[in-house]
């Protein structure tokens, strides 16, 4: 007679590998000290918990209703993709997608690849059975919301600009102080005309760039300068004393698409500007005879402003 003998199964010694995904939108106050609570907030909650292992805090900071404008989120999906992690948290579904089709879809995604997501509001795990309607309904509410707070911020940038006000908020600009249409120049001015003068007289933006950062100076979220935060600076007609209002084209907050109305307005010396007409031509004119120079078809941004 054979004799067989059981050997127990042996219970992996791996940790459940979970992740975070923070998001916090732009309508919310002091957007920094949300982030950071969030952040600690669940660090405690998943070291806390001796089955599972902390495989990182994703956060976007910045609004945005499309997944492809949210580095951090395209980040963490890759990152379960490749394995590395199997459980998701997230406050709600509206900080995941408020699209319905972006965000079932990537959930189908991890899904299908063994990885999960709990949504602690709504109390939605996608590990249990029957979670698509629930998540249907809550992302049909998350969308509708989206487009109405969109609809809500379009009225009120357009009311605004048939006022001849133009909305600023504290550290918006570089060099700047702003509170709704108020614009006073601060300390970090000086750096904003050390700029226009440096490339006025024939400084490469590499080079200006370099030396903002070897001298120490930091961008408005005090980080190091890059090339294009520098050349966006010397485009912008905020630091003559002009705005454009509706500059950024309005466009629909689901489909993407235009607005057909939108319609954007030049003022010139809405406020005091950092630097002189003068020099913002120059530098204007050097701008643009190099993207000649680059595109013989392109023209330039700007036309002379003086």
């Amino acid at each position: 007679m054979v004799q067989i003998t059981r050997i127990p199964g042996f219970r992996s010694l791996r940790k459940m590998q979970v992740a975070a995904y923070i998001r916090v939108s732009t309508a919310e106050g002091r957007q920094e000290e949300s982030y950071g609570n969030q952040k600690t907030y669940y660090e405690r909650k998943i070291t806390s918990n001796p089955e599972w292992e902390l495989a990182g805090i994703y956060g976007d900071e910045m609004s945005g209703t499309h997944l492809e404008n949210r580095e951090e989120f395209q980040k963490l999906i890759r990152d379960a993709m490749d394995g590395k992690i199997d459980l998701i948290l997230c406050k709600s579904v509206s900080r995941w997608a408020r699209n319905i089709l972006d965000g079932l879809n990537t959930l189908r995604l991890l899904n299908g690849n063994g990885v999960h997501v709990i949504f602690e509001e709504q109390g939605i795990d996608t590990r249990n059975a029957g979670v698509i309607l629930q998540l249907n309904l809550a992302q049909a509410i998350a969308q509708s919301e989206s487009e109405s707070i969109s609809e809500n911020m379009k009225w009120t940038f357009r009311n605004k600009a048939a006022q001849g006000r133009y909305y600023g908020r504290r550290g918006m600009f570089f060099g700047y102080d702003c509170r709704g249409d108020e614009f006073s120049a601060n300390a970090d001015s000086r750096h904003v005309r050390y700029m226009f003068e440096m490339y006025a007289e024939g400084a490469e933006i590499k080079e200006i760039t370099a030396d903002l950062n070897r001298r120490g100076v930091k961008n408005k979220r005090g980080k190091e300068w890059k090339e294009q935060t520098v050349r966006d600076i010397l485009q912008n007609e905020i630091y003559v004393g002009d705005v454009i209002f509706n500059k950024t084209p309005s466009r629909n907050v689901i489909t993407r698409e235009i607005d057909k109305n939108w319609q954007p307005r030049y003022v010139r010396d809405h406020h005091t500007g950092i630097v002189s007409r003068e020099l913002w031509n120059a530098v204007q004119e050097r701008i643009n005879r190099t993207k000649r120079k680059r595109n013989p078809r392109r023209p330039g941004k700007y036309t002379d402003s003086s």
